[in-house]
């Protein structure tokens, strides 16, 4: 059986007609949610949005604001792009190593500031070839390495297979 509060939204929702899938998104509650997340957050510790799980840029922009934050984590190079443009100052960060054709394609692209964004490196081959695009394309890239956590998911197996790839590591990765 619904509950009063979903058989209220669903009456709302046949009052204005709207009779399709749509995202219905209670403001009250959220800012509540925001409001209890702040409330138990270590102020010393810093949260990431996560684009492709709120991918609606006034809804990033309301939720960040309101946490203080323009930080992100972003899956997909177009969505990656809309999100540098609406936040000058966001600091994005890979959460999936991208292949390097889509961070040269992104890269070579020029459209928004790829400079605040940090890729993801999850193998000596990958650090390679984004140390040999970051040459060919004459900038920085910042990188942060993947780490195996036992899920078995992919990164750097061990502390010597991390410290094997950070003595590699290419002049123009940082």
């Amino acid at each position: 059986m619904m509950s009063t509060y979903f058989s209220t939204l669903s009456d709302a929702l046949k009052t204005a007609g709207i009779f399709r899938p749509c995202l219905l998104l209670d403001r009250d509650r959220l800012d509540g949610n925001i409001a209890l997340v702040k409330g138990r957050l270590d102020p010393g510790l810093a949260v990431r949005l996560v684009d492709k799980s709120l991918a609606c840029l006034p809804l990033l922009a309301h939720i960040g604001k309101a946490l203080r934050h323009e930080r992100f984590m972003t899956f997909h190079p177009p969505i990656s792009e809309a999100v540098l443009k609406a936040f000058p100052d966001a600091d994005l960060l890979y959460g999936k190593p991208m292949p390097i054709g889509a961070a040269r394609a992104a890269l070579v692209k020029g459209d928004a500031d790829w400079s605040r964004v940090c890729w993801l490196i999850d193998s000596e081959e990958r650090l390679a070839e984004y140390g040999a695009l970051a040459d060919e394309l004459g900038i920085g890239l910042r990188i942060a390495f993947e780490i195996d956590v036992g899920l078995h998911r992919g990164g750097f197996a061990d502390p010597a297979a991390l410290s094997k790839a950070l003595s590699a590591l290419p002049v123009r990765l940082h």
